[in-house]
């Protein structure tokens, strides 16, 4: 997702000089080639990296965007290593740092062995706009390695429009955009804001009348202040493409979830002998039961225009129109071949408009 809180496409489709693809698999073989397709759901971005060998840094936080109330999580991602030294940061300067700690994972496949440890900070911003994250330099086995510094965007809170400060738990779904054109992108957030434990959640599968919908990445989790009260929110991105113009209405959505829920008269421990020396012990340890509950979000509605008619001397390639920011790459290996042998060009369409129409792409014959 990107600092304007779209959400990016891309397709990348290799041809070969002689028309055939290499799938690079054990008894592989060249398949005939008119338009291959491949679309990548971009959702936490990860920027800047460094490797050498088999070791690679990576630098990447979640959310991107928020606002001044919201906790962000940066994390450090080191590859190939199982222990090194801790992160120096640098920069930052619009956020309080705090360190969660590191956390590290090994496997053995096959006698191959691969590492990994994250050092992971929490991000307090202390004002609203374009803020940089801190940028990174890690030293394994001697070597140096460094991330680059990245934007994250953070807006001024507002509270939910179905919040209730009675609420332990409440559901809400909110747009990027309340005002479109027919086919361009709305991000539809569902948020589930919690202040009890919630154990399973899963959000019912809905039908988007009038709308090319779809899931974008897997489900978020932070910490937000609504109103001076702190809340764990869960959020889940739908992708949203409208196909046809006027006001239409997105229907309340609903999801099921699994909580501790408070007892309502305190717990006392039995004989009247806390054996710890504390009742609140007892409270926070029996004092709650899982509960199974159902939630609904609010409905949202948004106003589609229709595309303005193109220019008299538009070119009609018979191809979808796509509505938003969209870049075509072009790269090869500019290396000279010998006659008779292939060389693979690549395409590459990244768009945050709507490329689920491109079922295949004929590209001219070479």
């Amino acid at each position: 997702m990107n600092r304007l809180g779209e959400i990016t496409h891309r397709v990348r489709i290799e041809r070969s000089w002689r028309g055939h693809m290499d799938l690079g698999l054990p008894g592989r073989r060249s398949l005939p080639l008119r338009g291959v397709l491949a679309i990548i759901f971009l959702v936490n971005v990860i920027f800047g990296s460094t490797a050498l060998a088999d070791v690679s840094v990576t630098a990447s936080v979640s959310p991107l965007t928020g606002t001044s109330d919201d906790e962000f999580v940066f994390s450090v991602l080191v590859d190939g290593a199982q222990e090194t030294e801790y992160p120096a940061l640098e920069g930052g300067d619009d956020f309080d740092i705090t360190l969660i700690g590191p956390s590290s994972s090994m496997q053995i496949i096959n006698g191959q062995v691969s590492a990994q440890v994250s050092y992971n900070y929490k991000l307090t911003p202390k004002k609203t706009g374009d803020l940089l994250a801190p940028s990174t330099t890690v030293t394994v086995n001697g070597a140096p390695y460094s991330t680059k510094p990245f934007t994250i965007s953070v807006k001024e809170p507002s509270a939910p429009s179905s919040f209730d400060k009675n609420e332990d738990i409440f559901f809400r779904q909110k747009l990027s955009k309340s005002e479109v054109y027919v086919g361009e992108q709305i991000v539809d957030s569902l948020e589930i804001f919690a202040r009890i434990e919630v154990h399973e959640l899963n959000f019912t599968e809905a039908s988007f009348d009038g709308f090319w919908s779809g899931t974008a990445g897997d489900l978020e989790s932070n910490v937000q202040s609504v109103e001076g009260e702190r809340f764990r929110v869960f959020r889940q991105a739908k992708l949203l493409y409208p196909l046809r113009s006027g006001t239409l209405t997105l229907p309340s959505q609903t999801a099921q979830a699994t909580v501790r829920e408070r007892r309502k008269q305190k717990l006392r421990a039995p004989f009247g002998m806390d054996p710890f020396g504390n009742d609140a012990f007892f409270d926070s340890f029996f004092g709650t039961e899982p509960k199974s509950i159902k939630l609904r979000s609010d409905e949202q509605s948004v106003t589609v225009r229709e595309l303005p008619t193109p220019p008299a001397k538009f070119p009609d390639w018979g191809l979808p129109i796509i509505v938003g920011k969209t870049d075509l790459k072009i790269a090869y290996d500019s290396a000279p071949i010998k006659f008779g042998e292939s060389k693979t060009v690549e395409l590459t369409l990244t768009s945050s408009g709507n490329l689920n129409p491109f079922q295949k792409l004929n590209l001219p014959p070479i």
